[in-house]
């Protein structure tokens, strides 16, 4: 699997879902973050349970709006 690609599809896939919530999981919404942030790593935050990061879009860029709450415990 090509991390890069797939990180990439994820990101595209959300530009044109604005207005939109959007249920996801710890993976996918750093894949996403990661992107946005220019890091290479696979890991840059720790969403806690049902906390929500907000992300923007005006169809041609995707924006952080604000990010959810980090956990304080290690993941399983």
């Amino acid at each position: 699997m090509d991390y890069e690609q797939w990180r990439r599809r994820a990101a595209d896939s959300l530009l044109v879902r604005g207005g939109t919530a959007v249920f996801s999981h710890y993976v996918a919404i750093n894949a996403v973050m990661s992107l946005l942030e220019g890091e290479d790593r696979v890991l840059v935050f720790r969403p806690d349970h049902a906390s929500i990061t907000t992300l923007g879009t005006d169809g041609s860029r995707l924006s952080l709006v604000s990010r959810g709450r980090e956990a304080s415990t290690g993941v399983l």
